[in-house]
């Protein structure tokens, strides 16, 4: 029986309820990977708990992958006399293997995999409440529930990841999916489940270049503040976006893809792009005026992906695609901005480009 006490007012506490429960429904009470204890000490030697759970079941699988100890009946036990098992391959007992050790040894790796797959999700839980630790906000969770066919897709995805940073993504996915369902589609989960270290780090190398749904390119130097000196902007590599095209998250590479931003009014020109915490606005007085941009656009799948990298701004480029649009004639400012409400945003310390 798992005990949830919480505080009156815990923060976040709304979104790690939710987290704890949609996981619980999805794996069965009994494998809860954590509990809301009352105070953060109770908390921290829960985690400890948890983590030297966890090495020591690694520690045992290897020991089980090298012939030191073999698994009956739900336990580890040591292996009597001489076993030849190395690598992936797990120990049975005989030099000489009929085919009823041979079907033994299949039963055995089965169930190694299973252990494997049940440590990768309950490490996956772990870094899930870790980010909602860092991240406790009830704003914008959804008080609807993550369907269950999407959870069960979810874990078969998420169970065979192995790298820290892999199932560090696959946490990040459930956060969201359980802060607003919806957020991922199963394509999306099928896409993340043939990832690699590699497109992991080259998204994380793109995301600080997408503004507004695309990668702006042909974005190379730029008047700083006087203008009267320019400075190097930083540039997306030409590997990354053509790697990026190649599993589906950009698209325009072969043909090359004009953005055309019109005007949001019919007595005058305004728009705005944002980007991160600033926006750029952009004003002129001809309503028939068009923004003129080469962009990469994200595809469907880049635009659920990408946004996983929680990539640090880069406020140079974002400064260099405003002065693009300038010079195209309009008159454009950033601004920091501060969201009053679903349709306001309050302006801060705005500068005129």
């Amino acid at each position: 029986m798992v005990n949830i006490n919480l505080p009156e007012h815990l923060p976040g506490e709304k979104f790690l309820i939710k987290l704890v429960d949609t996981f619980a429904r999805g794996m069965g009470v009994a494998a809860r990977p954590w509990q809301i204890r009352r105070d953060a000490q109770a908390r921290a030697e829960a985690k400890r708990h948890r983590v030297l759970m966890e090495s020591k079941t690694e520690q045992d699988l290897e020991d089980l992958r090298d012939g030191r100890l073999r698994f009956n009946n739900g336990k580890f036990l040591p292996v009597q006399g001489q076993c030849e098992a190395k690598g992936n391959s797990v120990a049975f007992e005989h030099e000489d293997a009929p085919v009823t050790d041979i079907l033994q040894l299949a039963a055995l790796q089965a169930r190694v995999l299973e252990i494997e797959r049940t440590l990768a999700i309950h490490r996956i839980a772990r870094f899930a409440e870790e980010q909602a630790e860092s991240n406790a906000d009830d704003a914008n969770v959804s008080d609807a529930a993550v369907d269950p066919d999407w959870f069960i897709k979810w874990r078969v995805a998420a169970q065979d990841a192995r790298s820290e940073d892999i199932q560090r993504l696959w946490a990040r996915v459930l956060c969201d999916e359980v802060r607003e369902p919806g957020s991922f589609s199963v394509r999306t989960l099928a896409a993340l489940s043939q990832f690699s270290r590699a497109d992991a780090d080259m998204v994380t190398r793109l995301a600080p270049f997408v503004i507004d749904g695309g990668i702006f390119h042909r974005i190379d130097k730029m008047p700083f503040l006087s203008g009267s000196t320019n400075v190097d902007v930083p540039q997306p590599a030409f590997d990354d976006i053509a790697h990026a095209n190649a599993i589906g998250l950009l698209m325009g590479i072969e043909t090359g893809f004009q953005r055309t931003i019109s005007s949001r009014h019919s007595d005058r020109y305004e728009n705005a792009v944002k980007y991160h915490r600033k926006i750029a606005i952009f004003r002129s007085t001809d309503p028939a005026a068009v923004v003129h941009l080469q962009s990469y656009p994200l595809t469907p799948l880049g635009r659920e992906i990408v946004p996983l990298a929680h990539a640090q701004p880069d406020y140079t480029y974002f400064r260099a695609v405003a002065f693009v649009i300038k010079e195209q004639g309009f008159a454009v400012s950033i601004s920091d901005f501060v969201r009053t409400s679903e349709q306001t945003l309050k302006l801060i310390d705005t500068e005129e480009i």
